[in-house]
């Protein structure tokens, strides 16, 4: 038996009742797809700084003496 006071569900009662679900599910895995992209371009930014300072060290170390490399010059 129906009570008189209760409504028939329309399509935006269903649709509420959807959305709700869906941002449920939705809005954890969207934050944790954003928190991997923030990390892996730290990351990323992380290992060209330390490629950088290794460059920048290597640069400003002396060659070795004993080194059968020949410089920029063509001299041993």
């Amino acid at each position: 038996m129906e009570h008189p006071d209760v409504r028939p569900k329309d399509i935006w009662d269903r649709a509420e009742i959807l959305a709700k679900i869906l941002g449920a599910v939705l809005l954890p895995v969207i934050t944790i797809y954003i928190a991997y992209l923030l990390n892996a371009s730290i990351q990323d930014r992380s290992a060209r700084v330390r490629m950088v300072e290794l460059a920048v060290e290597i640069l400003k170390s002396d060659p070795s003496p004993s080194s059968p490399e020949k410089n920029y010059f063509g001299q041993s």
